[in-house]
């Protein structure tokens, strides 16, 4: 897979009921977290190393988009809290490195002074990340 700028991350997104998918930001950066859970498995018997198991994986991703006049499939998603597939390709749209079902969590939108308007939204997942590439 060929390096890609945060700027040429494309957010894309699907209502689960129709599977349509649709561009709906283009990232000025983007940041994915996943964290695991894990529990201790270890005893005093065990030694002096700690033992752990694997529990339950989440994540989410914020990403910073500029503004444009058409965030209304945004607005829609969070306001009637839609579970959407939130996919993320690179610019031209031959691979995409990630992605699952999601909630939007939170949306801000900034206005600096003399700089271009942007949003941010944080998207937090439901089930598994995938990671392929197409």
């Amino acid at each position: 897979m060929s390096k890609i700028l945060g700027n040429n991350v494309i957010v894309l997104a699907s209502d689960i009921s129709t599977a349509e998918t649709v561009p709906i930001a283009y990232a000025r950066n983007c940041e994915v977290d996943t964290d695991m859970e894990f529990k201790e498995k270890s005893s005093p018997s065990t030694g002096q190393w700690k033992e752990y198991i694997a529990r339950r994986g989440r994540w989410s991703v914020s990403v910073s988009c500029l503004l444009s006049d058409d965030e209304s499939a945004i607005m829609s998603a969070y306001a009637s809290q839609k579970l959407l597939g939130v996919y993320f390709q690179d610019a031209i749209g031959s691979e995409w490195f990630f992605g699952g079902s999601a909630y939007i969590k939170r949306v801000k939108a900034t206005g600096p002074m003399d700089q271009m308007a942007t949003f941010q939204v944080e998207f937090i997942g439901n089930g598994a990340l995938s990671y392929e590439v197409e």
